[in-house]
């Protein structure tokens, strides 16, 4: 996540993006907040928390394809949100997103990356981070993908949402003993830090010019003796590589999948139908 790179999943799609066809001219600032603010009745009907406000510079600076990042104190770590324009498709955003088995092929500091549980539009997941100059962390995670908001925009905003399991630190053990966790022992879950704070969502927008608004959002106290200024120099500066890292994986998302190796699904639970 923000702490140093780890996610969990939201995004839109439509065979050609359903908001416009390849091709059409670039939005530039004006037109990308006239386009979001026409999306306001719908944005309402998200699930994480508030977005911030963006200024006319900013929106300038992302129809260019630049990030932007906004920061609020939340206590005294930081709450991070990345705002970034990109070329890529959102429905191979998000099946790079949801597709949690496969995060430590391509995710910073991921080694395991496991679904636990997934159910009713709802998804358990594990992360074990290999993280630099530290202890390991680990942690679950429960995320919730709005089925509802996808189908009211007629497929084209799709969004996730997350926050840590309560009381699922001793779970570790059992989910290694049955075999769900595959990469890590017990030893190794005993020895690393459970982190005590992580939640955030994914939003992806689907422009009128065929690129995708990538919103990430998210809050992480790794725990440990890490002093809280570290923390808030370094996560943030890493959440805009961690959107250009899942924007590249699913630029070849289609490599990934086959007929005994099944997407993740849509919001809705529903097939993504760019793979049918």
């Amino acid at each position: 996540m923000r702490r140093l790179g780890l996610a969990l999943a939201l995004c839109l799609a439509a065979a050609l993006p359903a908001g416009g066809a390849r091709g059409a001219d670039p939005l530039d600032g004006p037109g990308l907040k006239a386009h979001l603010a026409s999306l306001a009745d719908l944005l309402a009907q998200r699930e994480g928390g508030a977005i911030p406000t963006l200024t006319d510079g900013d929106h300038a600076k992302l129809a260019t394809g630049k990030a932007v990042l906004k920061e609020h104190k939340d206590g005294e770590l930081i709450r991070g949100t990345v705002f970034r324009v990109a070329e890529t498709e959102a429905w191979r955003i998000w099946l790079a997103l949801s597709d949690n088995d496969h995060h430590e092929d391509f995710m910073p500091y991921v080694r395991e990356g496991a679904v636990l549980e997934q159910a009713g539009g709802t998804k358990l997941a594990y992360q074990y981070l290999e993280m630099p100059a530290v202890k390991h962390r680990h942690l679950i995670t429960r995320a919730r993908d709005n089925g509802a908001l996808w189908q009211a925009s007629g497929k084209t905003i799709w969004e996730s949402v997350w926050w840590l399991e309560p009381d699922s630190e001793d779970d570790v053990a059992g989910y290694i003993e049955r075999g769900l966790i595959q990469h890590v022992t017990a030893e190794e879950a005993a020895e690393a830090i459970f982190t005590p704070a992580n939640d955030g969502y994914w939003l992806l927008v689907e422009l009128p010019d065929g690129r995708t608004l990538i919103v990430y959002q998210t809050f992480s106290d790794i725990g440990g003796k890490v002093p809280a200024f570290v923390v808030n120099e370094f996560g943030p500066q890493s959440m805009d590589k961690l959107t250009r890292v899942i924007e590249t994986r699913g630029q070849a998302i289609e490599s990934v999948f086959s007929s005994a190796a099944a997407a993740p699904p849509a919001p809705d639970g529903s097939p993504v139908e760019q793979l049918r």
